[in-house]
């Protein structure tokens, strides 16, 4: 159940990390930053926490999104590279191999603050707060999908 739990984690993270991979500069800094305000505002109704769970939880909760970041990135620019049409078989193997170490480390990650958070919120909580990232998550991927950016800005269609 935590292994399907931690599967589900990383396919609903993996479109925001392939929707972004092209906006890279000032205009994804600052899409990155209402993102990340925007689910912490949307968590924190969604969990209606109290001031004492909340002064324990989002230290917590800020650190496990900044190593899960910091793995995102380690993970991305290999298996995104423009020449993959020429790489040959030991090439794509060590990038599918890495792949797949990044996977499991963020598995392990999402496994050790899986224990952190229950320890903080208890049980129903947690379940709560997973049920909130997902729902966030797929909000965030129909806003995209409807032109949303930063600041007002439109997509062209």
């Amino acid at each position: 159940m935590k292994t399907r739990i931690i599967l589900l984690a990383i396919l609903i993270i993996s479109p925001l990390i392939s929707i972004g991979q092209n906006r890279q500069g000032p205009d994804f800094d600052r899409y990155f930053e209402r993102y990340k305000s925007e689910r912490i505002a949307y968590l924190t109704d969604q969990l209606d926490l109290s001031v004492k769970e909340s002064e324990k939880f989002w230290p917590v909760y800020r650190e496990y999104q900044t190593k899960k970041e910091k793995l995102m990135r380690q993970g991305r620019p290999a298996r995104f590279r423009n020449d993959s049409e020429s790489l040959d078989t030991k090439t794509m193997e060590s990038i599918m191999d890495k792949k797949i170490e990044n996977d499991l480390k963020m598995a392990e990650l999402a496994a050790e603050y899986h224990l952190k958070f229950k320890e903080l919120l208890g049980v129903e909580k947690v379940f709560k707060l997973y049920r909130a990232e997902h729902d966030f998550m797929g909000q965030m991927v129909r806003k995209m999908r409807d032109g949303y950016r930063p600041q007002g800005k439109r997509s062209r269609k």
